[in-house]
């Protein structure tokens, strides 16, 4: 069966540099990889820019825009019950005109304006992964899959954001993610740094985008720890991999190494 790695840490530690540069070595290394960054339309796991519909609303959504049914087809993945249709990739639109804008109303995670009950975005999304999980057992060529961040930086992000969940709240969450794949297929990388505030001034930066607010910083101090205990509750094996002096070179073969070493790839 193919490794499932969660290269998590949070915001500003490097994780999607990270991934690239796993993939790159491992491949170069005669590995199979399939890598999924942040905001990838591909990724069958984690969801930005879908929108949620139960079966019976996707079905009125449907017959409301006939001429675009094909295209929301097969941009629609079915998740038990519901329904999650993509409406963007890397912050492009998929549609136009008024089906992009409901499309974008039914936003399921990422800030959204129409927030659905916890447990219909919990139950959506461990049909996902069960669905993954699925395709995992039978895949033979694929040895590593790689994901930015989808355990725990971006569920945890939005179960703290838009439910306000507790600690052990998200733990459980994770957990009922994790048995939906196995988890002995599965193992956390986490990038972590001593000097959260400098890392994100850094990060945020070289983005282009402005400086980190006091809260904001105080904000991801908090998710470390949420981190942390999350992690200690799983059963699923974990690495911390220190990045605070930024030597990403010597960490990305550290964990290369460590991936592929006896017993753990």
């Amino acid at each position: 069966m193919a490794k499932v790695v969660f290269i998590e840490g949070v915001s500003g530690v490097g994780k999607s540099t990270m991934v690239q540069g796993l993939e790159a070595t491992l491949r170069n290394a005669g590995y199979c990889v399939r890598a999924y960054l942040e905001g990838d339309a591909e990724n069958p796991i984690d969801f930005y820019a879908a929108a949620y519909f139960s079966a019976q609303e996707y079905q009125e959504f449907c017959r409301r825009y006939p001429g675009e049914k094909e295209r929301v087809l097969q941009n629609t993945v079915c998740v038990g019950e519901a329904r999650l249709v993509r409406y963007a990739q890397e912050g492009r639109p998929l549609f136009c005109g008024p089906v992009s804008g409901e499309l974008a109303e039914r936003e399921f995670s990422y800030r959204p304006t129409r927030r659905i009950p916890f447990a219909a975005y919990l139950a959506a999304l461990t049909a996902a992964w069960a669905r993954f999980a699925l395709t995992l057992r039978d895949e033979e060529e694929t040895d590593f899959f790689l994901f930015d961040g989808a355990l725990l930086h971006h569920p945890i992000n939005d179960m703290m954001r838009n439910y306000k969940v507790q600690e052990s709240q998200a733990a459980e969450a994770c957990s009922q993610l994790l048995e939906a794949i196995g988890t002995s297929a599965c193992q956390i990388c986490y990038l972590a740094s001593e000097d959260i505030p400098s890392q994100l001034r850094s990060a945020r930066q070289n983005r282009g985008q402005t400086a980190p607010t006091q809260e904001q910083i105080d904000w991801w101090i908090t998710r470390r720890r949420f981190d942390g205990y999350v992690m200690g509750a799983l059963d699923c094996p974990h690495t911390l991999y220190d990045i605070s002096h930024r030597e990403w070179e010597a960490r990305l073969e550290e964990m290369a190494s460590d991936l592929t070493a006896p017993g753990r790839g």
